[in-house]
């Protein structure tokens, strides 16, 4: 399978719904928010390692606070913690225009040591608790619909229609044993071709 970036993805998204304003949590070194072709976007981080104009340096909770702005297309890869990203998938969904998008960052992690409530090694991909606060979504709220695209990975947040699946408190075992089913995973030859027809309550709304 041939990797599609994170960029490739929000980019791809932009074009289709022809989408103005974007934000990013969690710039960290603008690798992604370099790269993302918009008219207006913003960044937010505490720690980034550049800082410019358009990066707010503060906590996420901290702008969504202060912020009354309207977005239509959120990537959150900010703090890797279930808490932390309940707070601000919650928050962006407040502020997302009709038919906004929320792409959310490392939430398919491969193995348990990624899964750390804290980054133990720089050299080591870190997605901690991100998957619990995904699946979570798919467990409880029909009013939102959920994908994660194989090979990017990135997971897919936007209101509409879809039907949960049984709430059950998961082991990490249990997750990557049916990851697929948890994910609601598609391919990225699916998402690039637009082949979204095959699941309407995905794209009510946009």
């Amino acid at each position: 399978m041939k990797r599609i970036e994170r960029y490739d993805v929000i980019n791809t998204l932009i074009k289709r719904y022809k989408y103005k304003k974007y934000l990013e949590i969690g710039v960290h070194n603008n690798e992604c928010f370099d790269k993302i072709n918009i008219e207006f976007k913003k960044g937010i981080d505490p720690k980034p390692l550049k800082s410019f104009e358009c990066v707010s340096i503060m906590t996420s909770d901290d702008f969504f606070k202060k912020s009354n702005h309207k977005w239509d297309i959120i990537f959150i890869d900010g703090l890797h913690i279930e808490e932390q990203v309940d707070r601000d998938i919650s928050n962006s969904l407040a502020c997302l225009n009709l038919g906004g998008i929320i792409a959310l960052h490392d939430c398919r992690p491969k193995k348990i040591e990624e899964t750390t409530t804290k980054r133990l090694y720089f050299d080591m991909s870190w997605h901690g608790t991100v998957w619990k606060s995904f699946v979570k979504l798919r467990m409880t709220r029909n009013d939102l619909v959920l994908y994660t695209i194989d090979e990017a990975p990135m997971g897919i947040i936007h209101r509409g229609r879809q039907n949960i699946i049984p709430y059950e408190e998961l082991t990490f075992e249990q997750f990557i044993s049916n990851e697929k089913y948890y994910l609601n995973l598609i391919t990225a030859d699916e998402f690039l071709k637009n082949k979204l027809n095959k699941w309407p309550e995905r794209i009510s709304l946009l």
